[in-house]
């Protein structure tokens, strides 16, 4: 039996349709969480110390009634956004000072709104503004929580918290990120194992296949000194 050549155009009928749903399914899976960074095993790294977080929201705080014997480090916001659209936490510089003063080990994490690459890079240059060359013991952190990133595609996530923390990077200061272990899930292992992870996870041991330098286990923590619940960390630096 001889065979009819198909034609171009019901190959086209056929065929691009196909493609179509093809490339869109692949576009679908790259956007997808990366849950391969996870892992149902329990933690076994030994925690090194112990300290807090903190910013405007604690308020003035009696850093002379800080317990340095069982608290070792604190990471002090420095503020929001960028020059534009954010602000210098108003404690920032006070609490910096006193917690130096009380010998304690400090680093520095900035709040984002950034919903681009650019405006992340912003925010970073305005971090470097706000430091002006302080010396820190530990790193600056990204903090990627904010509900507005909720509606980005994993890509755009990656972009965001890369084009911030490259930023960072390219001065002389050491960098984290700071996300639940959702946040976390939708960012690539190349970029998580670049960077010290900050994970927050309240009641129950995180969900992380790499190595955790921080660990906020309670945003309700009492700590003479301080007038208002306060975040509370493990340290496994």
């Amino acid at each position: 039996m001889r065979h009819r050549r198909l034609s171009n155009k019901f190959l086209t009928v056929v065929f691009f349709p196909i493609i179509i749903l093809l490339l869109m399914f692949a576009n679908f899976l790259i956007d997808q969480p990366s849950h391969q960074a996870f892992s149902q095993q329990r933690m076994t790294q030994t925690p090194t110390g112990l300290g807090f977080d903190v910013s405007e929201h604690q308020q003035t705080i009696n850093w002379q009634e800080i317990d340095t014997n069982t608290y070792s480090f604190v990471v002090i916001r420095s503020g929001y956004g960028d020059t534009l659209t954010g602000a210098i936490d108003q404690y920032f510089y006070e609490n910096i000072k006193q917690a130096k003063k009380r010998g304690l080990k400090v680093g520095v994490y900035h709040y984002s709104y950034a919903m681009s690459a650019q405006e992340a890079k912003q925010e970073a240059e305005f971090v470097l503004s706000i430091l002006e060359g302080i010396d820190l013991d530990l790193p600056v952190y990204f903090d990627f929580e904010d509900s507005c990133h909720d509606i980005l595609s994993s890509n755009e996530m990656n972009k965001i918290a890369k084009a911030f923390l490259t930023t960072i990077e390219n001065s002389h200061y050491s960098t984290g990120l700071y996300a639940n272990s959702d946040r976390l899930s939708y960012l690539s292992s190349d970029l998580l194992d670049q960077h010290d992870i900050w994970i927050a996870s309240y009641g129950q041991e995180p969900l992380y296949y790499g190595t955790i330098k921080l660990w906020q286990y309670t945003n309700q923590g009492k700590i003479s000194g301080i007038s208002t619940d306060v975040d509370i960390n493990y340290s496994y630096y």
